[in-house]
């Protein structure tokens, strides 16, 4: 069994579909999940494939996403969800650059009028052709009273303008671009909704020890841990898989295969994961 693996159809592999099935075929591992960053649409290509020419084993519907929890991302694995149904909606959240940008325009609208700056209703803005930040400064500018409140502050460019101001967080108008991405509380219900389990992954990269881990897995209805990793030494490998069973938590894990130098290896580990 191995839960954590990365195809070329997401930006952190180099494996495809089918390289990936030999391997797995090779290393007679009965159960593997393939688990792009972002997107299932590996799962959907793989519902188009005649997989028994590669692999004899069960694929496990998987995904690692990018939330946002108190103006900071968690990675969450996913698995045992609808394909189609969470790939919409990833493609919604990720991959759609106008959703993203109207959510940046909502949050930059915002924050003009809590600074007081006036926003020209009569000016349009098409979120498919414009970046928010730059439909924002071209109205900041059209207004005199707006350059007076900005003074010697008023950037030069839009690249300026996001740089400088909308991405400094010592600016009023600084906009956490890491709150742009769904909630944890949004990826748990639509998980969960077609029985499907949620895991914190790479619990270590957080900088927050278990206590705080615990809290915010409990806090959001996540079921698990990524416990096993090639990231991890035995020392913290064993303290997560401890840290699972006192609160009772399930397990997953794997070798993060995506066919490059650091992860060119599956693992087998049958017995040891519980999703």
């Amino acid at each position: 069994m191995d839960l954590i693996i990365y195809s070329n159809l997401c930006t952190d592999s180099k494996a495809s579909i089918e390289k990936i099935l030999q391997v797995a075929e090779k290393n007679n591992l009965k159960v593997i999940s393939i688990t792009d960053r972002n997107t299932a649409i590996a799962h959907i290509a793989v519902k188009q494939m005649n997989i028994s020419k590669f692999y004899s084993g069960i694929i496990i519907p998987g995904a690692e996403f990018d939330v946002s929890y108190n103006e900071t991302t968690l990675k969450i694995l996913a698995y045992n969800f609808n394909v189609e149904q969470i790939q919409q909606w990833a493609y919604n959240n990720y991959e759609a650059v106008s959703t993203r940008q109207e959510k940046m325009y909502n949050c930059l609208i915002k924050k003009c009028k809590d600074m007081g700056l006036m926003i020209d209703p009569n000016m349009q803005w098409n979120s498919k052709r414009e970046f928010a930040h730059e439909f924002i400064l071209r109205n900041i500018k059209s207004n005199f009273n707006n350059r007076k409140i900005f003074q010697k502050f008023m950037p030069k460019n839009n690249i300026e303008f996001y740089n400088l101001i909308t991405t400094n967080p010592n600016y009023p108008l600084y906009v956490n671009i890491n709150t742009l991405y769904p909630s944890i509380d949004e990826l748990n219900k639509i998980i969960h909704s077609y029985l499907g389990k949620t895991f914190l992954a790479e619990p270590f990269s957080y900088n927050l020890n278990l206590n705080d881990l615990l809290k915010i897995i409990k806090e959001k209805r996540i079921d698990g841990v990524e416990v096993y990793s090639p990231d991890y030494t035995e020392e913290q490998t064993n303290l997560l898989l401890n840290f699972c069973k006192e609160n009772k938590l399930l397990i997953t894990g794997g070798s993060k295969f995506n066919n490059t130098k650091k992860y060119k290896h599956m693992v087998n580990l049958t017995n040891k994961l519980f999703i």
